[in-house]
């Protein structure tokens, strides 16, 4: 009898996704899971953990099955399951519960508030990401926090080349242009490595943080026109997956770790323990590089 595996929860960009999808193939496979390229160059993500996300379905229980899975496998996509022919795994859809992320409800931190909150979760994630693996390097974005943020440390010094882009970014907000902004963020578009470089975690951070808070922070720029100026960048500079979760992010939609820290960074419900765990197992250095971002827009006074 073929393996057959469930989902419990699917992101409602990903569900909507594989409606209009007859056939997928295997574009990475990660220690947490395997993203699938859907026509239309979408993409999705079959998850063996507990988050959720806009592109993201969570697989019920043991997900052993999608070890023999290999970059490039065929797919056949109906509308309650995913076949896999090579291996005749099946992943079913029936009982799926479709996910979404809400708006925030509570009030933004006054400045000063937010602004210590933001520095000591910056500073406990980077005790927690520094490391010496060669296997598993830190972020080289990790030396834009203490810039950004105010603070001097010995131990890390920016790039020349990054710093240059940094200020560009820091001027484009302040002038609340959004092309300006788009053309910031596009120099850092595909700096970096893997399926979402360090540079495009930092543009998905800042998109987020506009759209979730744009307002209440009174940053005058919205998300949305952002990415009108910035997809057409993307699409050429960087990886399909991060195409996708740029998408998403300037829609107010992402995974539930960056949500959770994002908004908690800004309210201050959490502590900023809390804030930096999150951050921390959002990926090997996705949390940190999507709170360069983040804090790029939070470090702005209305």
């Amino acid at each position: 009898m073929p393996p057959t595996l469930t989902i419990d929860t699917a992101g409602a960009a990903a569900l909507q996704y594989l409606q209009n999808a007859e056939k997928a193939s295997v574009l990475g496979i990660t220690s947490r899971g395997v993203f699938l390229r859907l026509p239309g160059e979408r993409v999705v993500f079959l998850s063996t953990e507990r988050w959720r996300g806009p592109l993201t379905l969570n697989l019920a229980g043991k997900a052993a099955p999608l070890q023999n899975l290999a970059i490039g496998a065929a797919a056949q996509v109906s509308e309650m399951r995913i076949t896999f022919p090579q291996t005749n795994l099946v992943i079913s859809l029936v009982g799926t519960m479709p996910w979404t992320a809400y708006p925030p409800e509570s009030a933004p931190l006054p400045f000063e508030k937010r602004l210590h909150h933001l520095y000591e979760t910056a500073r406990l994630l980077l005790v927690t990401q520094q490391t010496s693996d060669p296997l598993h390097p830190s972020s080289p974005l990790a030396a834009l926090l203490p810039a950004l943020l105010g603070w001097q440390d010995g131990s890390r010094r920016p790039d020349p080349a990054q710093s240059v882009r940094l200020a560009s970014l820091q001027a484009a907000l302040r002038s609340r242009q959004a092309p300006a902004v788009a053309a910031a963020l596009g120099s850092w578009l595909g700096l970096g490595v893997g399926l979402t470089p360090s540079g495009d975690d930092l543009a998905i951070g800042l998109l987020l943080a506009l759209s979730r808070w744009g307002a209440g922070l009174e940053t005058g720029l919205e998300a949305g026109d952002i990415l009108a100026d910035l997809l057409p960048l993307a699409q050429y500079k960087t990886t399909l997956l991060s195409v996708n979760l740029l998408e998403c992010a300037a829609h107010g939609q992402a995974d539930e770790r960056l949500l959770q820290a994002l908004d908690e960074l800004v309210s201050g419900s959490l502590p900023p323990s809390a804030c930096s765990r999150l951050l921390a197992d959002y990926g090997h250095t996705s949390g940190l590089d999507a709170l360069v971002g983040i804090a790029a827009v939070l470090v702005n006074r209305a």
